[in-house]
C-alpha cells in the first residue's frame, strides 16, 4: 500500500513537471495586458474586459498587414470612452430680434426671390465632432429682407471620431424634427430638435469592439442671416410729377 502511494504521488510530479508551458487549464485565463488581440482569442479578450461578445462586429474589407491590438490598447480605447459624457447636451438658446414684418408692396418692387437653403452647423465636443444640417425655403429681395417662409422640407445628423482607432456613428434617432419658428417675417427662426444615440467602436483590425452608447439631446437653430442675400440691383424709384391745374 505504501509503495502504492509512492508511485502515485511520482506519477503526479512527473506529469506535473511536464505539463507544456502553453496549457491552460479550463477554468483559467491566459489574457493579460500584453496578449496580442487574434480572431482566435477575441472571446476570451471581450470576457476578460466585461464585454458582451454581441459588442463584436467583424470587418470584411480586413486585410493582414502585419500589424497587431494589444488587450491594453483596447483597455486604453475604454479609457478614452469614459472621458466622453454619459450623456451630452447641445441645446442653443434660441434669440428672437425686432420683428419687420414681410411687406407685400416691397415684394412687388423688389424682384423677390424664393429659393432653398441648406444650412449646417459644427460641434466638437473632446473626441466627437457633430454636424447638423437642414434644407428649408426662404425669401430674399435686395433690400435685404431676408426670412424663412416655413417650408422645411429635411434635415441630417452626423457623427464622427477624432482619435485613430475609433468610430462613432449614429445608430438611433428617437426625435428629429425640423420646424420654422415666425415664419415669413425677417426673425424667423429655422429650428432642429434631435434626441438621438451614437455609438463607438474600437477597431482590432479584423473586427470592430463596440465599446459603447452615448445619447445626445440637441437644439439647432439658424436665424435669417444663413439665407442667401438677393444681389438683384434694386430698382430706380421713377419721379411722380405732380400738376396742380
Amino acid at each position: 500500500m505504501k509503495n502504492s502511494f509512492i508511485f502515485l504521488t511520482i506519477l503526479v510530479v512527473t506529469i506535473i513537471l511536464f505539463i507544456p508551458n502553453g496549457f491552460v487549464f479550463a477554468n483559467q485565463s491566459n489574457i493579460s495586458s500584453d496578449t496580442i488581440i487574434t480572431e482566435e482569442n477575441i472571446k476570451d479578450v471581450l470576457t476578460y474586459l466585461g464585454l458582451k461578445e454581441d459588442s463584436l462586429i467583424e470587418n470584411d474589407s480586413f486585410t493582414d498587414d502585419g500589424s497587431y491590438i494589444t488587450v491594453k490598447q483596447l483597455e486604453k480605447a475604454l479609457e478614452e470612452f469614459k472621458k466622453i459624457p454619459k450623456e451630452i447636451n447641445i441645446i442653443e438658446e434660441l434669440y428672437i430680434d425686432n420683428i419687420i414684418n414681410s411687406d407685400d408692396n416691397l415684394k412687388i418692387i423688389s424682384s423677390p426671390f424664393y429659393g432653398t437653403a441648406t444650412v449646417h452647423r459644427f460641434s466638437t465636443l473632446g473626441s466627437i465632432s457633430y454636424h447638423y444640417s437642414a434644407s428649408a425655403q426662404y425669401y430674399s429681395n435686395p433690400y435685404r429682407v431676408k426670412y424663412w417662409t416655413g417650408e422645411a422640407y429635411s434635415s441630417n445628423i452626423q457623427v464622427s471620431n477624432n482619435v485613430v482607432g475609433f468610430t462613432s456613428s449614429v445608430t438611433q434617432v428617437r426625435q428629429q424634427t425640423l420646424s420654422v419658428i415666425n415664419p415669413g417675417n425677417t426673425n424667423s427662426i429655422l429650428k432642429l430638435t434631435a434626441d438621438y444615440t451614437f455609438t463607438t467602436w474600437f477597431d482590432v483590425k479584423f473586427a470592430r469592439v463596440k465599446i459603447g452608447d452615448t445619447p445626445v439631446n440637441s437644439i439647432i437653430n439658424w436665424n435669417n442671416s444663413y439665407i442667401p442675400n438677393n444681389n438683384d440691383p434694386i430698382p430706380p424709384v421713377t419721379p411722380v410729377s405732380i400738376s396742380l391745374y
